[in-house]
């Protein structure tokens, strides 16, 4: 069993999981800034269920240029999760149901300059059961992919409060 990873390397968190400051919406997922052209890695052993080129493709209406969801394979981390790896360059996704190794490339981080991630239990979801559905992958990756629980999360988002607001 590989341990839970960030699928950026050094990906500094611009928007947490839950912030609701750019809109009235809560953010059901966690936005890790970089450049375009970053790498993007599976953060475990994936699936992919799903790709999208753009922004109007339903049901990712809303979440940039490309994307990728994929199932994660690891039994050892307990749990049903999708991986939702959102802002991506179109022209580099995978394959439909082609595996994916922990650690591996994914694809590149499109202009939008930032990596948007989610994990949820079920693969497709609605604005109405999003709270219900995800899972915040920063305390995933703090407590190795087992618990909602971590405390590296909360220095992290106290950290952000406070820049943010100078």
């Amino acid at each position: 069993m590989s341990m839970p990873r960030l699928p950026v390397a050094y990906g500094l968190i611009v928007s947490p999981y839950g912030d609701a400051r750019r809109s009235t919406r809560l953010h059901w997922g966690v936005d890790l800034g970089g450049v375009a052209g970053t790498q993007v890695v599976a953060p475990e052993d994936l699936l992919v269920v799903r790709t999208w080129l753009d922004d109007a493709t339903p049901p990712f209406v809303g979440y940039g240029p490309g994307g990728v969801l994929a199932r994660g394979t690891d039994i050892a981390l307990p749990g049903k999760r999708y991986h939702l790896l959102a802002h991506l360059d179109p022209s580099d996704l995978p394959e439909v149901n082609r595996p994916i190794r922990e650690g591996a490339h994914v694809g590149v981080m499109s202009d939008v300059a930032h990596v948007h991630w989610e994990i949820r239990r079920e693969p497709i979801d609605d604005p109405a059961t999003r709270q219900g559905n995800t899972i915040d992958p920063i305390r995933w990756v703090d407590s190795g992919g087992r618990s909602r629980a971590g405390g590296v999360v909360l220095v992290v988002f106290v950290l952000w409060m406070l820049i943010s607001r100078r």
